[in-house]
Parts: C-alpha cells; sequence; structure tokens
C-alpha cells in the first residue's frame, strides 16, 4: 500500500490549467491510496478529497472520481518505485 496526499488541477473546457495545482485557486485537496497485489500484478487504487472545516481541521474524506479517470488503469509511480526497491533488497 502507498498513501500520499496532494493537490489536484481538473480541467476546464476541456483543457488543464496551465500552473501548477499549488497555485490553482481552484484545486481540490485528495488523498491517493494505492495498493498492489504482488502474485497478480495488479495495482488498484481511490482518491479521496479532503474537506477541511475555517480552521483546516479536516472534517470529512470524500469519494473523488475526476472526469476521465479509468479505476481499471491506476498508475502511480511512487508505488511502482517502493515495490522495485522492495523485490531489489
Amino acid at each position: 500500500m502507498f498513501v500520499s496526499e496532494g493537490w489536484m488541477s481538473e480541467p476546464q473546457e476541456g483543457r488543464l490549467p496551465e500552473i501548477p495545482p499549488s497555485q490553482d485557486p481552484n484545486r481540490r485537496e485528495v488523498l491517493f491510496i494505492t495498493g498492489f497485489e504482488p502474485r497478480t500484478g495488479l495495482t488498484r487504487g481511490v482518491i479521496l478529497e479532503m474537506i477541511r472545516d475555517q480552521d483546516e481541521m479536516l472534517r470529512e474524506l470524500r469519494p473523488f472520481e475526476p472526469p476521465g479517470v479509468d479505476e481499471s488503469e491506476v498508475k502511480s509511480p511512487l508505488l511502482d518505485a517502493f515495490v522495485q526497491g522492495l523485490f531489489a533488497g
């Protein structure tokens, strides 16, 4: 399993913003959870939107499915690097 937090920008009118998510005023704070099953080589993942209150305290995790993302094609470079390092050790 690999868990990471980040920001995500969404396409507007079919185009990605020209600025990084850290500077996008419409960014979403998300939690990525990915898992790898060594016996089958299958990688699965879920994206959860992190909802914070006015004091920046985390209050809710909501399932988040960005448009155009197919859950059956989960790619996680960080998880891949972790698994390769684990098997190399």
